[in-house]
């Protein structure tokens, strides 16, 4: 009884560590799709755009620089 008991354990334990090692993946794609959308806000050719929409860039470019130099 007392082995079925610890490889139940084992199991879950097991269940566990996938759960969280899952988890840190998917936050890493997150934060590299999250990278790779920033460095297409700052690298976008504005020339062509409206004042309207330059504002709205320009406004998505100081967000993320802000958050760049609060880290």
């Amino acid at each position: 009884m007392l082995e079925v008991e610890l490889r139940k354990e084992e199991r879950e334990q097991k269940k566990e560590e996938f759960e969280k090692q899952k988890l840190e993946v998917e936050l890493r794609k997150e934060a590299r799709e999250q990278k790779k959308e920033e460095r297409e806000i700052m690298m976008m050719d504005t020339s062509h755009l409206s004042k309207l929409q330059l504002e709205y860039i320009q406004s998505l470019q100081m967000e993320i620089i802000e958050k760049r130099r609060s880290k």
